[in-house]
């Protein structure tokens, strides 16, 4: 690879950015199948490789309790809350375990038709976005973005409503940052001391629903878990807690993306509001266009061969979810919103038998809380100045303040 490519390629720099797609062009182009020295991982950038990885079972998602094992040795520090939740994740774990995961969580999501929380979506945002327009505007991420979806997964849970301000709490920013790698070890025990409180009060849900079964998620987990005697209090909190977290986040950063680019593109929001678009169509064009999942990490297991470079078992390899969902080869314009774009083979809910599993009721969400925003008069950016939050796996920005007329 040309030694210029190697140099444009340093997503820890601090202008990568800004710049990135004109990185991903480059790279998509000249080496798709990118090694990055310095991390000693493989970085991929086109459709096709990202894909056949996503499907690939000897693909298994990167294991990150070596690193905090590692981190805690070298500190002196414990973290038992956040090796708990790792456990729990579905998105780290690998057949059987994954499997058995997968199926106590969606029988909590797939109880009911996700069209049965679209009356309770709609309210919510109506509610929110009304507020905004009494204040004469709003902050579309803290205000808008991020207390939607979780308010709908606390309802399918059964969190009562009075706890979700300190659920939320206790909650933002945990998943992405749980999930980045190069984190010291202060941040890792910040991060620690807010997951033992969430595991701890939900923990105490789960006894609660023991005494006082409910026709809620949390009862149904039990009802799951009574017939493993294995499955104690603390591993079921730590699952809820990830379904709470993990589904709240990809679901924050998709509505908040989806109203930059709104503003971004005039034109397009314009043929929504008309209705010349359909809902469902400009939602996955959305998804494709800024990728809320940006990225997610594999280790081969096996030997491999991908854009003719050799993978060796236990190599990590980097799937740029954001930089695939623009592929030229797959995708005509791939830096042009439309939102009536033909149904892509987008990657944006990932692929396989890993794939996004709340993707139903993230879409859903979408299709109901965006049309309401576009209701909104003149909405407008008060500050020309974005700031991304530093994460490289979730694509979100700490805050976007709007003006309505």
């Amino acid at each position: 690879m040309p030694e210029s490519n190697q140099a444009l390629f340093d997503p820890l720099a601090w202008n990568f950015y800004p710049r990135m797609h004109e990185v991903y062009d480059r790279l998509r182009a000249a080496d798709p199948v990118h090694w990055y020295e310095y991390r000693r991982e493989w970085v991929l950038t086109r459709h096709a490789e990202v894909q056949a990885v996503l499907r690939d079972p000897a693909m298994l998602p990167m294991q990150l309790h070596a690193g905090i094992h590692n981190l805690e040795a070298a500190s002196g520090l414990s973290f038992p809350a956040l090796h708990q939740l790792l456990s729990a994740s579905i998105l780290l774990q690998s057949p059987p375990g994954h499997l058995v995961a997968r199926k106590m969580l969606g029988r909590v999501l797939n109880a009911r038709p996700a069209a049965d929380f679209a009356p309770l979506m709609e309210q919510k945002a109506r509610e929110l976005l009304a507020t905004a327009r009494a204040n004469g505007g709003f902050d579309a991420a803290r205000d808008f973005a991020e207390p939607l979806p979780y308010s709908v997964i606390a309802h399918l849970l059964g969190i009562p409503e009075e706890d979700l301000p300190f659920v939320i709490e206790n909650s933002l920013d945990v998943a992405p940052m749980l999930f980045e790698r190069l984190r010291q070890a202060g941040e890792y025990r910040s991060l620690n001391a807010r997951v033992a409180v969430a595991l701890d009060y939900m923990e105490g849900l789960l006894r609660e629903r023991r005494r006082s079964p409910r026709d809620d998620g949390l009862s149904r987990i039990l009802e799951f878990a009574a017939a493993d005697p294995l499955l104690k209090n603390r591993s079921l909190a730590a699952s809820i807690y990830f379904l709470f977290i993990a589904g709240g986040e990809s679901t924050v950063a998709l509505l908040s993306s989806s109203v930059l680019s709104l503003l971004n593109f005039p034109a397009q929001a314009e043929r929504w509001r008309r209705q010349e678009v359909s809902a469902e169509s400009a939602v996955e064009e959305l998804l494709r266009f800024e990728s809320p999942a940006h990225q997610t990490i594999r280790q081969a297991t096996a030997p491999g061969v991908l854009g003719r470079k050799t993978i060796e078992p236990g190599q990590a390899v980097v799937l740029v979810l954001g930089a695939a969902n623009r592929d030229p080869a797959v995708f005509a314009e791939p830096h042009q919103l439309d939102l009536g774009r033909p149904r892509s083979p987008h990657v944006a809910f990932g692929d396989g038998v890993h794939a996004c599993l709340g993707a139903t009721l993230a879409r859903l969400e979408a299709r109901i809380a965006l049309p309401l925003f576009l209701e909104l008069p003149a909405p407008r950016r008060a500050t020309e100045t974005l700031e991304w939050c530093p994460y490289e796996n979730i694509r979100k920005f700490k805050s976007l303040p709007l003006t309505l007329t």
